[in-house]
């Protein structure tokens, strides 16, 4: 029999990945359209002779999510109306599974080296423990954008660094590792990465996920099935 605080614990999980999700593709608009250096650049008095310049459409992106979590799914659900390839890594979904969702399953290897925009979504396991390396951060595509909103321990935080530093790609990080970064990291000081304080989910407004965790304590005193329920067979794959 599933606990309570089980119950809660799937039922919020829900609400808080939708914000994540959301968050994920504002960044993915934002750096697709390479928003900010350009932005920086008309500041400065420059127009479109920017190296940021073109800009490009999410449509005409190849997408790379790392990891089918829920909020790598939701992620997809809301790239849907852009029609735009997606590429996905996740050792734990089928290539069945993945033409269902209406992605390419490939390996984490090709994903960096074919996609304009990586997004991480897998937990921070042993087996996720700085999976994007130094070796596969050296082949992700000059001008690309690294997203991560999961966990900063995906990543190779030095080996990002390095990479950073010769202006190859941009990065927004919502998550660091160690977090928050040290006030002398170049993490702060780079021009081609921001780094926000962990706010890609719910901030002001967490009652969706207190009306969750109630409404998922109610079905399991009522003996209603969970709306999120969360299998053993899971534990090794969520954060």
């Amino acid at each position: 029999m599933r606990s309570g605080r089980a119950a809660s614990r799937s039922r919020a999980r829900g609400r808080r990945w939708r914000d994540v999700a959301e968050t994920t593709l504002g960044l993915i608009i934002v750096g697709a359209k390479r928003i900010l250096p350009l932005g920086q650049h008309v500041r400065e008095g420059g127009w479109r002779e920017s190296s940021a310049w073109p800009s490009r459409e999410v449509s005409s992106s190849v997408i790379g999510l790392v990891g089918a979590s829920s909020v790598g799914r939701h992620v997809l659900d809301l790239l849907r109306p852009f029609r735009t390839t997606v590429l996905l890594y996740d050792p734990f979904v089928s290539t069945e599974e993945a033409a269902r969702l209406g992605v390419a399953k490939v390996e984490l290897a090709e994903l960096v080296r074919r996609a304009d925009i990586v997004s991480l979504h897998a937990p921070a396991v042993p087996s996720t423990y700085h999976m994007l390396s130094r070796a596969l951060l050296q082949e992700m595509q000059d001008d690309a954008v690294l997203i991560n909103t999961a966990r900063g321990a995906l990543i190779d935080e030095p080996a990002l660094i390095d990479e950073l530093r010769k202006g190859r790609f941009f990065a927004f990080l919502d998550v660091t590792d160690p977090e928050p970064p040290a006030l002398d990291s170049p993490l702060r000081s780079l021009p081609n990465v921001v780094v926000t304080p962990h706010l890609a989910g719910c901030i002001t407004d967490c009652t969706r996920m207190g009306e969750m965790a109630v409404e998922e304590l109610r079905r399991f005193f009522a003996g209603e099935p969970p709306l999120h329920p969360i299998t053993p067979d899971q534990f090794g794959r969520i954060g």
